[in-house]
């Protein structure tokens, strides 16, 4: 299930109209909004009066034996205790003790495991819960939830597609722009509020840049440094950014036979980075690549040996990547 369904099942399991809770729910995903939003709804299944007394957060770095004993633990004047576990690594050691655990779980008690590992293995018959960006469609609906909240407000659907854009749909950012815009307008939301008020993310604006320059746009290309440059407070963690950027594409575009889903481990990015990286790279060829990622790093060593100033180093190395 992914976090809108699980906020609908668990408010229907508070009213009792759905199956009793799993012994435990793993969450993972690349929005942390969504995971620490569905790790509130599970201590909202709490009476409030004892949540603080029937909620725990404990690392599993601390040893197995301390989650188990909170797992054990009856809850204090309710029916329920959760317990979150922020770091589902287990090692070796802990194997025997949850296993004894999972093997009779305590009916009154819920896990909720985040942080796992690529290689950590799911808790026995835990429920999973997708807490990955969500779609167009979903988000729609939650930022429709935003805008009737007091102050009441509506948005231009041109200006909904743009928010999404911008925010690059992580909903920490979208909960911040819809309370900015609501209070910025009086009524209807329009495209060019979101255009005056909502910075793109860094990493979308890196993807345009690249995209400029593999086409040879160099208006598009300036236009793009720009609006990195006043957003940037340092010009060398930005040419950083854009090294890493580059060599990237260039692993991407040596490796055109790797699945997005292999490919993405050994990069340390998501799926989707990977597929955002293959028509990025299509505009270039390895060749190029492997330039632009070699004018890059002698960029980065003039800057950290002063031999180019910070302000104009990074002017430089797009300019720079246009003429390759």
């Amino acid at each position: 299930m992914n976090f809108p369904e699980l906020r609908t099942y668990l408010a229907d399991h508070a009213a009792g109209k759905a199956a009793p809770l799993a012994s435990c729910y793993a969450l993972s995903g690349d929005d942390a909004w969504l995971l620490r939003e569905s790790v509130r709804a599970f201590k909202g299944l709490l009476d409030p009066d004892w949540a603080d007394i029937n909620f725990a957060e404990i690392p599993l770095s601390g040893g197995a034996d301390a989650v188990v004993a909170a797992l054990n633990t009856c809850p204090v004047f309710d029916s329920l205790r959760v317990v979150v576990v922020p770091d589902w690594t287990p090692a070796a050691a802990d194997n025997a003790a949850l296993k004894a655990y999972f093997d009779s779980p305590n009916p009154s008690s819920v896990l909720v495991v985040t942080g796992m590992g690529e290689k950590a293995k799911l808790p026995p018959r835990a429920v999973t819960v997708d807490c990955n960006r969500l779609p167009a469609s979903e988000l729609t609906r939650l930022v429709g939830e935003l805008l009737s909240a007091p102050p009441e407000r509506k948005m231009e659907r041109e200006a909904l597609a743009e928010l999404l854009s911008r925010t690059m749909r992580y909903m920490a950012r979208i909960v911040s722009e819809v309370h900015k815009l609501k209070a910025y307008s009086d009524g209807v939301i329009t495209l060019a509020d979101v255009r005056l008020l909502v910075t793109e993310e860094t990493e979308l604006q890196l993807w345009a840049l690249s995209d400029a320059v593999g086409s040879g746009d160099r208006p598009r290309a300036l236009e793009v440094l720009d609006r990195l440059i006043k957003k940037s407070e340092d010009p060398l963690d930005m040419v950083n950014m854009l090294y890493k950027h580059y060599r990237r594409l260039l692993h991407i575009s040596l490796h055109k036979g790797d699945s997005d889903a292999d490919l993405a481990p050994a990069l340390g990015v998501k799926a989707y980075a990977v597929t955002m990286g293959r028509k990025a790279a299509a505009r270039y060829t390895p060749v190029r690549l492997k330039k632009c990622v070699d004018t890059l790093h002698s960029v980065q060593y003039d800057m950290l040996t002063g031999r180019i100033g910070k302000d104009s180093a990074l002017h430089t190395a797009v300019l720079t990547l246009l003429t390759i």
